[in-house]
């Protein structure tokens, strides 16, 4: 039981899980709780209600951010809080989701970042389009994270295909696919070849030139 003050209302069913709410709070917070409580509607009455068709895990995430003003999203909440701010019309909270889909969870599962904007209705081609922009204009800070090394080889491809202007030097980028190259070799080697292909060699300095490791 999710108690969030004794002059509570509501009783919330989810799942396995029960919150405690009140009506006031929630109706100010989302579209659907205001429709529900304000209209004539049965649930007005009601001091408990079921809400079924949504996890209590993006439910939780989403009632702690009504009440204290925060949120935490990662690669295990994700899903939920996202499934919750579509089934309450919270376009806040889906914006909050998108920011953390490109500038965080693109990094560590690309596919699953493109599987979640489809499956929740988002512009998939935007999401690419923005996640691009986030890597080319971010390139050197990106490039120090290890977590980086993780990339996914589509994401990577189509950021070094020449469509986006990379905010680094060459002998930078060219350090950096070396690195997520051997990051995993045996699964990455078929890639090194249309990588390095694409590095501007011509604008390194002589010296940097001259001390490339040719393995």
């Amino acid at each position: 039981l999710k108690m969030y003050d004794y002059t509570c209302d509501i009783k919330l069913i989810v799942g396995s899980d029960t919150f405690k709410a009140h009506k006031d709070v929630l109706a100010k917070s989302s579209d659907y709780f205001l429709a529900m409580f304000s209209h004539n509607m049965q649930e007005k009455q009601m001091d408990v209600l079921e809400l079924k068709e949504i996890s209590s895990l993006g439910f939780s995430a989403m009632i702690e951010y009504f009440y204290h003003g925060y949120i935490t999203i990662d690669h295990i909440t994700i899903n939920g809080i996202l499934e919750a701010a579509r089934f309450f019309h919270i376009d806040w909270l889906i914006h909050v989701c998108r920011h953390y889909m490109i500038h965080y969870l693109s990094i560590l599962n690309y596919e699953n970042v493109i599987n979640l904007a489809d499956v929740f209705c988002m512009d998939v081609a935007s999401i690419k389009h923005e996640i691009l922009l986030f890597f080319s204009s971010s390139f050197i800070p990106l490039s120090m994270k290890s977590d980086t090394f993780k990339m996914s080889s589509t994401i990577l491809t189509e950021l070094m295909d020449g469509t986006y202007y990379i905010e680094a030097d060459e002998k930078t980028i060219f350090d950096f696919l070396r690195k997520w190259i051997c990051y995993d070799l045996p699964q990455r080697e078929g890639f090194k070849l249309r990588l390095l292909k694409s590095v501007k060699y011509h604008l390194f300095d002589l010296d940097d030139l001259e001390n490339i490791d040719e393995s």
